[in-house]
């Protein structure tokens, strides 16, 4: 995917005109972690504001460099026009990666202005159908620290969560993330 990087994706990005792209969908192309860093690179390398990232249905086990993007002042958790969903469903990852995520929105909203905080969108950030266990609801609610998640929205049909009062730019339970589980089949908790 870095080897696409360099030579096609300015070309296309010049196409489409300044300012943030609405959605960067890399899902369905086998990527591995370095796929997922090659994107990021890229991404930060040009100040890209990205509002959706969807990498699901891939081979991503610990995409960390997902931490850079969501920590990034220009592109990340809390920009104008910054990342606000992240797709990661039907991939191999486990607890201990989703947890560095959520670390890493806790820094970054550490670093955000604490008046602009109220303001900005929660992020979405669908992990169901990974190889998450059965406790991770629970294990999720007692390590993460400064970040306040939304699990009512997760797993419902989008008229569902409207209904709800959540929606991609506001969380009813002024949530910093929405967090989508769905343990894979053969998890001790099963589909929810």
């Amino acid at each position: 995917l870095g080897d696409w990087f360099a030579p096609e994706a300015p070309r296309h990005l010049e196409r489409l005109g300044p300012g943030p792209l609405d959605c960067m969908d890399l899902s369905h192309n086998c990527l591995s972690d370095q796929g997922a860093d090659d994107a990021v690179s890229f991404l930060l390398w040009r100040g890209q504001q990205t509002k959706r990232l969807k990498l699901f249905h891939n081979y991503l086990l610990e995409p960390l460099a997902l931490c850079r993007l969501i920590e990034d002042e220009r592109c990340g958790v809390g920009a104008v026009d910054g990342i606000r969903e992240l797709h990661l469903s039907h991939n191999q990852m486990k607890i201990s990666v989703l947890e560095r995520l959520l670390s890493s929105v806790a820094t970054r909203l550490d670093n955000m202005d604490k008046e602009a905080r109220p303001w900005r969108p929660p992020l979405w950030l669908r992990v169901e159908h990974n190889d998450l266990d059965g406790e991770a609801t629970d294990l999720l609610k007692e390590t993460c620290s400064g970040v306040k998640l939304c699990f009512d929205c997760g797993v419902k049909s989008s008229r569902q969560c409207r209904s709800q009062g959540c929606t991609l730019t506001h969380c009813k339970n002024g949530a910093d993330v929405h967090l989508g589980l769905i343990m894979k089949a053969g998890s001790t908790e099963g589909k929810r």
